[in-house]
């Protein structure tokens, strides 16, 4: 549902379409006139590093996302928060600071595998905020894979 309503034809961005938005990043533009939201996760430190990491914090800037996720390491290359972005800097076991405010990690028992832990966590924010990011990752570590269990963390 979300990839029909964001669809790159239907915000008329059609040269764009599978493009990186950095090597475009007046693309998103498009979106946020229909009313879109941005978000980037710098979850590619090899991007950052071929793009130099004042270039890539530029872009970042032009870019102007809602939300921003990084971990320790890319919040330190990019050079921290950029204005009136959310900046959210995921710290694994250690919990996550939001906009600068430092959260525990949510109660995990048995650490299983850590893929996808981090997109589980940006979803959990993008759809109920701090409290679902944590539980959503948190969940996620739990089990082989990133597979999810068929009960929801979430309604709505």
């Amino acid at each position: 549902m979300v990839r029909r309503l964001l669809a790159p034809a239907r915000l008329g961005i059609r040269a764009a379409a599978g493009a990186s938005p950095l090597r475009c990043p007046r693309s998103h533009r498009c979106g946020t006139h229909e009313g879109a939201r941005i978000s980037v996760d710098l979850s590619s430190w090899s991007v950052m590093h071929s793009f130099g990491a004042a270039e890539f914090r530029s872009l970042l800037e032009e870019i102007a996302p809602d939300v921003v996720f990084a971990n320790e390491d890319e919040d330190r290359i990019v050079g921290g928060a950029t204005g009136g972005s959310h900046w959210i800097v995921k710290r694994g076991a250690r919990g996550a600071s939001f906009d600068g405010e430092e959260c525990p990690a949510a109660p995990v028992e048995t650490v299983v595998d850590s893929t996808g832990a981090g997109d589980a966590f940006a979803a959990g924010w993008i759809v109920g905020g701090r409290e679902l990011a944590l539980a959503a990752g948190a969940r996620c570590v739990q089990h082989t894979g990133s597979m999810p269990e068929s009960e929801p963390l979430h309604e709505g």
